[in-house]
């Protein structure tokens, strides 16, 4: 069973238009413009262990990941897809990065999924936030209503 879900974790990712219905999803905020924050998570990738870069547009980035033992118990693979998007912040703008991803092996069961997803998406950002760009708090990126 192992074998086979990581011999799958390794095939083929498929396009962005197989992507389908994500499994997860994590929404950040940044500083910097949409064409920073895009090439920082375009390099980002590429230092990024497991991971490469499938389909690049405008402001889409279709990324696999292969199956890690950085995570154990973790994942046979990932499929993901950021999205980044210029909001209003005050006087200056933002981006909003969002992370969807899903499963790249369907069959995988008693994987502890959300954890590789955490894990996967952090170290993505955080090879991204190395090349200089600035997030925004929660508490920050959305002020409460008053």
């Amino acid at each position: 069973y192992c074998g086979v879900c990581t011999m799958l974790g390794f095939g083929n990712p498929g396009t962005l238009a197989d992507f389908g219905k994500p499994e997860f999803r994590t929404d950040r905020q940044f500083a910097n413009s949409v064409s920073e924050v895009r090439s920082a998570y375009v390099d980002a990738v590429r230092r990024t262990p497991g991971m490469r870069l499938i389909e690049s547009q405008a402001q889409l980035l279709f990324i696999d990941m292969t199956p890690t033992t950085r995570v154990l118990d973790g994942n046979f693979g990932f499929l993901f897809v950021v999205s980044f998007e210029s909001r209003a912040f005050g006087a200056s703008s933002a981006t909003l990065v969002r992370t969807e991803a899903r499963k790249k092996v369907a069959i995988a069961c008693f994987t502890k999924d959300q954890p590789a997803f955490t894990y996967s998406e952090r170290a993505l950002r955080m090879n991204a936030k190395k090349l200089g760009l600035e997030e925004l708090l929660p508490e920050i990126a959305a002020p409460h209503a008053q």
